[in-house]
């Protein structure tokens, strides 16, 4: 019912917010993870089913490794994922309950 969202390569969990309900808000990303890789670049998965996440802040992750499952969190009309691929600099970290 909710797919596991897996890590798309090599790399480190920089954040995340498990702060907001499995349901549509209208108005953010809803819940995040923001995972670093090789040279400054990042992964920020949004979406995410709330309590879903299976690494931490500061925990390494191996490509293909499971982190969390998609959901219905911030602003959607139904399950999914948003996965943003960016340079660390040119990230616009959304506002919320950020654990680093």
């Amino acid at each position: 019912r909710n797919p596991i969202l897996y890590a798309m390569a090599d790399g480190i969990v920089l954040g995340t917010d498990d702060t907001k309900p499995d349901e549509p808000d209208g108005e953010s990303y809803g819940n995040t993870i923001i995972i670093g890789y090789y040279e400054g670049y990042v992964s920020l998965y949004a979406h995410v089913k709330r309590h879903s996440f299976l690494v931490r802040p500061g925990d390494r992750v191996s490509a293909l490794q499971p982190v969390c499952r998609m959901g219905n969190s911030g602003k959607t009309v139904q399950a999914t994922t948003c996965i943003l691929n960016c340079v660390k600099e040119t990230l616009s970290v959304p506002t919320g309950a950020w654990t680093y």
